[in-house]
């Protein structure tokens, strides 16, 4: 599996993302995180915590700090709710 380090997308990458993963098979998904029961939901919350941190970046610039605040700790519970093995950060 060749796990992007989310935190280090671009707000464009992190929205293609969403967009190729948000909705998906198991199968799919299974190409992506390897065969796994719970591939399909972990594609799912990895495009969650995608689009929740391209919000959280827009919300910053804007200078709308405490709703990016809201968006960064949804990402932080999706983070949470992944396995080991699907997480980047050390």
């Amino acid at each position: 599996m060749d796990l992007p380090n989310f935190d280090a997308m671009s707000q464009d990458e992190l929205r293609t993302f969403w967009g190729k993963w948000h909705i998906t098979t198991k199968k799919r998904a299974s190409a992506f995180t390897g065969d796994r029961k719970d591939a399909r939901q972990i594609m799912e919350k990895l495009a969650c915590y995608a689009i929740n941190k391209s919000c959280a970046i827009s919300l910053r610039l804007e200078g709308k700090i405490e709703q990016a605040l809201t968006y960064e700790q949804a990402c932080e519970l999706q983070y949470e709710q992944l396995p080991e093995d699907v997480q980047w950060r050390e």
